[in-house]
């Protein structure tokens, strides 16, 4: 049984594309005293170094793009978009 929210890696592909160009690149990290702790090697994705200062970004601005793409050939564009 799949989830409607499960999502694969060609729609993270489908985001990437879509986003290239709009968002800051940040860079991924790691820690060698944080992967001897853990016993796994360990990558951490730095999101706070977005002009938001978090990941937000990315899912708000793929979220919205979408909508506009999925209204395209319609009469009736999305006019705004209300999130809480």
């Amino acid at each position: 049984m799949s989830s409607p929210y499960c999502i694969s890696l060609g729609d993270v592909e489908a985001a990437q594309t879509s986003l290239h160009g709009l968002i800051h690149l940040t860079p991924i990290l790691t820690s060698s005293s944080l992967d001897e702790l853990a016993g796994h090697r360990l990558f951490f994705k730095c999101e706070l170094f977005q002009k938001t200062g978090s990941f937000k970004i990315r899912g708000a601005l793929n979220a919205v793009r979408s909508l506009v793409r999925a209204a395209q050939g319609d009469r009736e564009q999305p006019k705004a978009v209300v999130t809480q």
